[in-house]
């Protein structure tokens, strides 16, 4: 049997040269209570690690990676929502209280998609990147279920004038039609 070996001798932590320390320099065998040359770089580490985010955020906060855009249908009133993420695109669709009632009385149509709301962009932190606004089309500005309700109680010729002036190209008298 292997006889014990002498315990350690420690030494108070005033006992030792401030400049050991700094070093993580000791007296060979002996106990050091903390090595302050392992805390200063551990510190660095962290104010490396904080600034270095700072500055990530600050770059990729302006940076868009999404955008989400609604548009509508100025025969149908259905909407259509855009969305890009990332490169990849794809499309939502809803129909409105307006759209029932266009499929039902209505002939069948190609969709006309106008702007509804602006187009937002977002960044990898969700945050509004921008707003690309414009003008909208005039029917914009009525409710879908204010539509429908004109709708169902105006006469034919009330309708197809109102439809002729909404799918006008002219502004004025898409104007004049809402």
């Amino acid at each position: 049997m292997a006889p014990n070996p002498a315990p350690r001798e420690r030494r108070d932590c005033a006992a030792i040269p401030f400049a050991a320390l700094w070093r993580g320099v000791g007296e060979p065998g002996r106990w050091l209570p903390l090595d302050h040359a392992m805390t200063r770089r551990h510190a660095i580490k962290i104010v490396c690690g904080i600034v270095a985010s700072v500055v990530a955020l600050g770059v990729l906060t302006p940076i868009t990676v999404a955008t989400r855009s609604l548009k509508t249908c100025t025969l149908c009133r259905a909407e259509r929502m855009d969305r890009t993420s990332l490169g990849y695109s794809w499309q939502t669709y809803r129909d409105t209280e307006f759209s029932d009632w266009y499929r039902t009385h209505r002939p069948e149509h190609q969709h006309e998609w106008g702007r509804l709301t602006c187009t937002r962009g977002f960044s990898v932190f969700g945050t509004t990147t921008y707003f690309g606004c414009g003008p909208r089309h005039p029917i914009c500005d009525i409710p879908p279920d204010t539509l429908r309700q004109f709708a169902e109680h105006a006469d034919t010729n009330t309708l197809a004038m109102f439809f002729a002036g909404i799918t006008s190209t002219n502004r004025d008298s898409q104007r004049q039609a809402v």
